[in-house]
């Protein structure tokens, strides 16, 4: 609801500069930075956005840029500063290099559901 009553407003400023854009947008109820991060890499282009508070991306770029498991949007952040202004770009390459940190599973043995 409240994006909708904000739309004109949004509409006149998403035309433009995303760093003006961004504080509109984020003015609006419910839109977190999250949402804001999304928008600005993936529909505006912006090649230095970076999205936070995602659940897995900060352990990918951890992984790929440190080799360093479990890392957090803090220090996502940290080891992206180097690549500004294109911080986005180093993302979307470190998604696409399939390069994954290792899974961790609980322990214990296979069950075999098949017997009983």
């Amino acid at each position: 609801m409240h994006a909708a009553q904000a739309a004109r407003r949004l509409a006149a400023s998403a035309d433009g500069d995303a760093d003006r854009a961004l504080p509109a947008l984020r003015s609006v109820r419910g839109v977190g930075p999250w949402t804001a991060g999304c928008l600005a890499t993936y529909t505006w282009g912006d090649r230095d956005a970076v999205v936070v508070g995602d659940d897995g991306l900060p352990s990918v770029v951890g992984w790929v840029l440190a080799r360093e498991p479990g890392c957090d949007d803090g220090r996502m952040l940290e080891l992206l500063e180097p690549y500004r202004p294109h911080r986005a770009r180093v993302i979307r390459l470190a998604l696409r290099s399939g390069l994954r940190p290792p899974r961790r599973a609980p322990r214990g043995g296979r069950h075999d559901i098949r017997r009983r």
